[in-house]
């Protein structure tokens, strides 16, 4: 989330960028999870799918999240496990 603080900048559209794609991410985490605490992402989910713009009555009738892999960023992925060895 601090990676992801783009208010901090004063750019406004990167920030509103930032937050759209934060929505997206938990939308789709809530999906992930939905197996294991069915009442609560269902819940969350109801208020996040309209602002990641996804519809449907429930979160029980969403697809699964797919990976992406030809999106990975192998570069990200470096400075970020130089990162976490702090």
């Amino acid at each position: 989330m601090q990676l992801a603080d783009a208010d901090a900048t004063g750019d406004h559209a990167a920030a509103r960028g930032t937050r759209s794609m934060l929505v997206r991410e938990l939308e789709a985490m809530l999906r992930l999870a939905h197996p294991f605490v069915p009442f609560i992402t269902e819940e969350l989910w109801q208020s996040v799918a309209p602002l990641a713009g996804k519809r449907g009555e429930s979160i029980s009738t969403q697809a699964v999240p797919q990976g992406e892999l030809d999106r990975v960023d192998a570069a990200a992925n470096a400075r970020m496990t130089t990162l976490k060895r702090w």
